[in-house]
C-alpha cells in the first residue's frame, strides 16, 4: 500500500509540472508507521497497519500485560473506561484510536474469554498488538454500549479495592500526591483564607480532593440554597481524574463557584465528599440549608439519604441531558416520531394533568417493546424529579431547568487552559486554582 502511495503521489506531482528522478521501487521498505502525509493522503487504519505490519511492530507479546489487566477486570467490581483505556494505551499502536465504545468491546471479549488466557504450566501467553486491536475493533465479538448501560450505571458506584488500589498508585506515581498535599498545604499557610480537604475511603485510598479560596467561601455562603453539579467528562489530567466545580449564581445571575474538586470518579460518595467538604470549610451554611441541587440523571435521591436533608433538599435532572443523551442513547431509533413527541411533552409538561396524558401516549408509543415500556415507567415513577410542573412549583429553582451553568464554568476552565487537556494533577489543580485568584468574583 506504501509503494501505491508513494505511486500516486509521483502522478499528482507531474501533473503540476515537476520534474525529478523516478525512484526504484522494488528498493521501498516500510521500517516505521510514522509517515508524513500530504492532503491527497488519507491513510485507513487497515493501511497503517499493513505498515506496522511490514515493521514487526504488531508481533510483540503482549501475554504478561494483558493478563494483568484481564485480571482486574475479573476482581475488581468495576473499571471505569477512562482507566481502562489508559491501562490499554501502552499495548496498541500509536495509531489506534481509543473510544468507551472500543473499550466495550475489551470488556465483552474478557468475560467471554478470560479462561482460554490462562496459561499452560509451562507455556507463556503469546498475544500481539494487531489481535488486541481486533478485539477492540469488535472483531471477536461486538457489544452495544446501550446494552450495558444499565449494568455500567449500577456498577460504577461500587468501586472494589483492587481498582482504588491502581488509581491510588496512580495518582502517587512521580510523588504526585505528595506533591498535591505539599502544595495545597503551603498555599493554606500563605492564604489565611485559603482551605482544602483530602476525604480517604474506608480502605485508606483518596478517594477526593476539595479546596476552597475566600471568595468561594463567600459565594457559597451567600448563594449556596441552590446548586449545579456536575463532573467534566473531559480529560483534565493525567489521571483521568474528573473535574468538579460547585456551581452557582450570584444576584447578578452571574456562575460563580462554592468550591473545585478532583475525585477518583464520578461516584455518589464523592458527591457526599465535595458537599460535605464544601459545608465544612465554608463555615456559614448548613447542609441543611441547601434547598435544590440541579444535575444529570446520575445523581439520585440517595444522595440526600446520606446527606440526612431528604426533607429539606429537592434534586432534579437536567433537560438536556434526557432529551439529548440518556433517553435517546437507551432507545435508539425508537427515541422518534410519537414516543419523542410524548417523553418531550412529559419534560416540558407545565401541569400535571399533562405530564399524566403525555405518560399515557409514551407508554402506549412504546407497547410494542416491553424493555422500553419499563425503561420509561420508571422515568414516570420519577416525574417531580424533572418535569416543567414540578420546577415550576418548587421553591428556589430560580427559574432553571437543568445543570447546565456547570457545564459553562467547565467550558470557562478549558478555556483558561487554552485547550491543555493533559496535565498532571499537581499541575492542573495549581491552574485552576490560579483561575480562581485571577478571576476574582465572577468567573464567566
Amino acid at each position: 500500500s506504501a509503494v501505491n502511495r508513494l505511486t500516486s503521489h509521483m502522478k499528482v506531482l507531474a501533473k503540476h509540472g515537476v520534474e525529478f528522478e523516478k525512484p526504484n521501487l522494488d528498493l521501498v521498505k516500510v521500517t516505521k508507521h510514522n509517515l508524513v502525509h500530504c492532503e491527497q493522503c488519507n491513510p485507513s487504519i487497515t493501511q497503517l497497519q499493513s505498515c506496522l505490519k511490514s515493521s514487526g511492530k504488531l508481533f510483540n507479546n503482549l501475554g504478561d500485560e494483558l493478563l494483568q489487566i484481564v485480571n482486574l477486570l475479573n476482581t475488581a467490581s468495576h473499571v471505569p473506561a477512562p482507566t481502562l483505556r489508559q491501562l490499554l494505551r501502552p499495548l496498541l499502536p500509536e495509531h489506534f484510536p481509543l473510544s468507551p465504545q472500543t473499550a466495550l468491546n475489551f470488556r465483552y471479549w474478557v468475560k467471554r474469554n478470560a479462561t482460554k488466557l490462562k496459561p499452560a504450566s509451562g507455556k507463556a501467553v503469546v498475544f500481539s498488538s494487531a489481535r488486541l486491536s481486533g478485539i477492540c475493533n469488535g472483531k471477536e465479538g461486538h457489544v452495544s454500549m446501550r446494552v450495558c448501560e444499565a449494568l455500567s450505571n449500577k456498577s460504577v458506584q461500587e468501586c472494589g479495592e483492587i481498582l482504588q488500589g491502581v488509581l491510588r498508585e496512580a495518582i502517587e506515581e512521580g510523588n504526585a500526591g505528595w506533591k498535591l498535599r505539599s502544595y495545597l498545604e503551603r498555599l493554606k499557610e500563605a492564604d489565611d483564607f485559603f482551605d482544602y480537604r483530602i476525604v480517604l475511603s474506608p480502605e485508606g485510598v483518596v478517594r477526593s480532593i476539595t479546596w476552597q479560596t475566600g471568595v468561594m467561601r463567600t459565594s457559597f455562603n451567600q448563594f449556596g440554597h441552590t446548586l449545579f453539579l456536575d463532573f467534566s467528562k473531559r480529560r483534565l489530567n493525567s489521571m483521568d481524574w474528573p473535574y468538579n466545580g460547585l456551581t452557582m449564581i450570584d444576584s447578578d445571575k452571574k456562575v460563580v463557584v462554592g468550591s473545585e474538586s478532583l475525585c477518583i470518579g464520578e461516584l455518589n460518595d464523592c458527591y457526599v465528599d465535595i458537599l460535605r467538604s464544601t459545608v465544612e470549610m465554608s463555615g456559614g451554611r448548613s447542609l441543611s440549608d441547601i434547598q435544590v441541587i440541579f444535575g444529570d440523571c446520575f445523581i439520585q435521591t440517595t444522595l440526600l439519604d446520606q446527606l440526612g436533608i431528604t426533607d429539606t433538599c429537592r434534586i432534579f435532572w437536567d433537560h438536556y441531558h434526557l432529551l439529548q443523551s440518556v433517553w435517546p442513547e437507551f432507545l435508539g431509533k425508537s427515541f422518534s416520531g410519537e414516543l419523542k413527541v410524548a417523553l418531550e411533552g412529559m419534560v416540558h409538561a407545565k401541569t400535571q394533568l399533562q405530564f399524566h396524558e403525555f405518560c399515557g401516549k409514551a407508554l402506549a408509543a412504546s407497547s410494542s417493546n416491553p424493555n422500553h415500556q419499563e425503561y420509561i415507567q420508571k422515568y414516570i415513577d420519577s416525574g417531580e424529579m424533572y418535569s416543567t410542573f414540578a420546577l415550576e412549583s418548587a421553591a428556589m429553582t430560580l427559574g432553571r431547568h437543568g445543570s447546565s451553568h456547570a457545564e459553562q464554568n467547565h467550558s470557562s476552565v478549558m478555556a483558561y487552559m487554552n485547550g491543555i487537556s493533559y496535565e498532571q494533577p499537581e499541575i492542573l489543580v495549581k491552574l485552576l486554582i490560579e483561575r480562581q485568584y485571577e478571576k476574582s468574583t465572577h468567573i464567566i
